[in-house]
């Protein structure tokens, strides 16, 4: 099953840089009316990135909203993507085993972002799913939109590695999934996708079944925990981490990574009501540009 993934991805390298992908689902933040929306999230910290990195830019959105990110991206290096649209020319391109998984993320996406679902929580779901199936099959790097180079950086490139990377905290060295990389035809990558299709981890399962802890307008409490670390469980089980250098410390809402100089900004917008009344420190409200950016118009 892992070899059918071989050489059915798009060139992992262009210029001999990894791609830099990065993935948004749901609604545009600046069309978005959900409480929780910040303005910008989806878009500033691709736009800050762009402006400074060596690398190309993949911007994978919902084909809905394609035309519109082209607009918004029209004078920059990223390139604007369909993940519909890559999910069948990955079929098109794959064996049976391929279709299988894209036949699961159709279900999933179908489910979950379809009313009375649809919630942040779900948008992150589908995500993640996206996010392996895009390492396993081509490998290049992963990153959350509220990731971002260091403020005072000026020019960045993101290396090549051997191995698959994943941030862990300096307190704990539990893996994050803000950031991923993957080598091309990466095995572990290949066994976290499988293992998160597996009755083991039974990862699309859980979100397929979210109707036992959903009332129709709020998940319980325990749902976002078990969604929220899915393939942060799934990297842990099946990917070694020794000689792995992506160290992070976190002070309050923002991740400093090691090695490279890249931020992570906390949002939370997909924790459950409890957590945010737990600790507010967690989250970030308003516009997250820097302060010495250029205002959007």
């Amino acid at each position: 099953m892992l070899s059918s993934l071989r050489n059915i991805g798009t060139a992992l390298f262009i210029n001999d840089l990894p791609k830099v992908n990065y993935i948004w689902i749901g609604t545009p933040s600046e069309l978005s009316t959900h409480e929780r929306a910040i303005k910008g999230h989806d878009i500033d910290g691709v736009l800050t990135m762009a402006a400074i990195c060596k690398n190309p830019i993949i911007f994978y959105c919902l084909d809905k909203y394609v035309a519109h990110y082209k607009k918004i991206f029209s004078n920059t290096k990223v390139s604007v993507q369909s993940i519909e649209s890559y999910l069948e020319k990955a079929v098109a391109k794959g064996l049976n085993e391929i279709r299988e998984y894209v036949s699961h993320a159709k279900e999933i996406k179908n489910m979950l972002l379809q009313s009375p679902r649809g919630k942040i929580i779900d948008f992150v779901a589908f995500k993640e799913l996206f996010v392996i199936f895009l390492l396993a099959n081509e490998g290049g790097y992963t990153l959350d939109t509220n990731a971002r180079p260091k403020a005072e950086l000026t020019e960045v490139s993101f290396p090549a590695y051997k191995t698959f990377r994943f941030p862990q905290s300096d307190k704990n060295g539990e893996p994050e999934t803000w950031m991923l990389y993957a080598p091309q035809e990466s095995e572990e990558a290949r066994k976290v996708l499988q293992f998160y299709f597996s009755e083991n981890h039974s990862a699309a399962r859980t979100i397929l079944q979210a109707k036992d802890e959903f009332d129709g307008k709020e998940y319980s409490e325990s749902y976002h925990f078990k969604v929220a670390g899915l393939l942060s469980q799934a990297i842990g089980l099946n990917v070694l981490n020794e000689d792995r250098d992506w160290f992070f410390n976190l002070t309050d809402a923002v991740a400093t990574l090691r090695g490279i100089p890249i931020q992570k900004f906390y949002s939370n917008t997909h924790k459950h009501a409890t957590t945010y009344q737990y600790n507010q420190k967690i989250y970030i409200k308003g516009d997250l540009s820097y302060p010495n950016r250029k205002k959007r118009h």
